[in-house]
């Protein structure tokens, strides 16, 4: 699991994304071994970073597109969209980073209520 979260999740479909994110939020909830509950949890937050990268990207995309269409750079925005970046659009598009992105806190804010000392993150007062 470590080495899809950290160094595959951008070549994973996009279906399974999801599944993904599940499975490590499953590890980070068991309570047999305290180590892999943690390195979960780390995981969790490495695909944190990958899903704010990707909405990040999806945003700077769009508004390079628009940018050179209303030039008058480019006649067809969708031209634009698929040339500016290594990876097509249509599979960027395809990944729902903002779903991704509340599955992961909830999955955070399940363990938030983790009983265990490791686990548990104490409120500020």
């Amino acid at each position: 699991m470590r080495i899809i979260m950290n160094d595959g999740l951008s070549t994973i479909p996009p279906h399974c994304l999801d599944d993904c994110i599940e499975v490590t939020g499953a590890y980070s909830a068991q309570s047999k071994e305290i180590n892999i509950s943690l390195t979960a949890i780390g995981l969790l937050w490495t695909a944190t970073d990958f899903i704010a990268k990707g909405l990040g990207e999806i945003s700077d995309i769009d508004s390079i597109a628009e940018q050179n269409y209303s030039s008058g750079i480019c006649e067809d925005v969708q031209d634009i969209r698929t040339t500016e970046v290594n990876e097509p659009v249509h599979m960027k598009k395809l990944i729902d980073y903002k779903m991704l992105l509340f599955s992961v806190f909830t999955i955070l804010r399940n363990l938030a209520a983790d009983e265990r000392p490791e686990v548990y993150c104490f409120p500020y007062k």
